[in-house]
């Protein structure tokens, strides 16, 4: 049926605040259109209030197209759904075509705040079923009369949000409930990150190290940045913005250094050995010459710092070399994990039970000073003096 571009409205549930148009998508419509002449590939619905008025189910970009390309009538099929395939179809479009995490964060919102008010239109679950007979999307969307009055107390949970919008929604479902229910947390700093796992690790990192919400902007686009330079992500992300807030750490480390796990050891020995910023580039420039295995970093480090007049108990040298043996094993273990890891998040596949190496470098740190420690008490020597380096 043809009806009048300007008589289309974009889906009610659909914010467009939140939900921004993609400039380059629309010039890449506006050629397709130009070349093939426009396919009824949008859906409306008779508008519920307005006379001769349409809502948008899908096809928001295409629309725009449309109007920029000054066309007047189109050919659209006209279908009549009722609010919940509205959100529903709205969800899938965002789905399908966009990959910004704070999409996907706005769109678990939307159909959260949608299900919670249809809920409290009614008293028992047999009148809420009632209420929706025609809709199977709600008509089954809980089992028992338990099950009602605990989200119509508490609010839908992640099982009835996954029933009404699919199992593939469930790891961004729980990411998005994690992110929108944390108070101390930017969500707009979500929109920084091009996938909604590393957004989620942002959150996780922030909060652990109590980074305010003023901070929290900034501080994403800058991790969000490395990330992308990087070509990193998921485990790593917790260390890029460990490097960034730590001020006694040169920041032109983390560019000098292209593995985190480098940058992370490196790090731990400028804050053990108190490196001043002004050496510190210098230093790592001889690690990358040296070719020196990341989890090898800080013991390599503190060996170039240590006082001449100091050398390493020679009690020490097996000890600290087999345990260097261990962390290079352990560091290509864990570059394949972290491999593994970033292939599962492409599957959507997260929060994996045993994805951890059982030899981790700061596992193998912890040992060799705790030796040192032991050593040096018997010498009548503090660990904090063993680490005490004049440079």
């Amino acid at each position: 049926m043809k009806i009048a571009v300007k008589n289309i409205e974009a889906n009610p549930y659909r914010g467009i605040k939140q939900y921004p148009i993609d400039k380059t998508k629309v010039e890449s419509l506006k050629d397709s259109i130009r070349s093939t002449s426009f396919w009824d590939n949008i859906l409306v619905r008779p508008h519920p209030t307005k006379k001769d008025k349409y809502q948008l189910a899908y096809g928001h970009h295409r629309l725009v197209a449309i109007k920029e390309l000054n066309i007047k009538e189109i050919d659209v099929p006209i279908r009549k759904l009722d609010d919940a395939m509205m959100v529903k179809i709205m969800a899938e479009e965002n789905f399908e075509w966009s990959h910004s995490p704070q999409v996907i964060i706005q769109t678990v919102d939307s159909v959260r705040t949608f299900l919670d008010r249809k809920i409290a239109k009614c008293k028992t679950l047999k009148e809420f079923r009632a209420t929706n007979v025609s809709s199977s999307l709600l008509h089954n969307l809980f089992n028992n009369e338990g099950n009602f009055q605990q989200s119509k107390k508490y609010g839908v949970g992640q099982p009835n949000i996954i029933k009404f919008l699919s199992k593939k929604w469930k790891n961004k479902i729980s990411s998005s409930l994690s992110i929108l229910k944390d108070k101390n947390f930017d969500q707009t700093t979500a929109s920084q990150f091009k996938d909604l796992y590393n957004a989620g690790q942002f959150q996780k990192t922030v909060i652990e190290q109590n980074i305010p919400k003023t901070e929290q902007k900034k501080l994403a686009k800058e991790t969000a940045k490395i990330v992308d330079e990087k070509k990193i992500g998921g485990r790593d992300l917790p260390k890029i913005v460990e490097a960034l807030i730590d001020d006694k750490l040169d920041p032109k480390i983390i560019d000098i250094m292209e593995d985190m796990t480098a940058v992370s050891e490196f790090r731990k020995a400028v804050n053990l050995a108190n490196i001043p910023k002004a050496k510190q580039q210098k230093i790592a420039k001889k690690m990358i010459e040296n070719e020196v295995e990341p989890t090898a970093i800080l013991m390599n480090v503190l060996e170039q710092v240590r006082p001449k007049d100091k050398p390493e108990d020679p009690e020490l040298v097996k000890v600290r070399k087999l345990i260097e043996d261990i962390g290079k094993d352990a560091d290509r273990l864990n570059s394949k994990i972290n491999t593994l890891d970033m292939y599962l998040n492409e599957l959507s596949i997260t929060d994996v039970r045993g994805l951890t190496t059982s030899v981790a470098g700061d596992s193998l740190e912890n040992l060799y000073y705790s030796i040192t420690a032991i050593i040096r008490r018997k010498e009548g020597k503090t660990q904090k003096q063993l680490m005490q380096v004049n440079i």
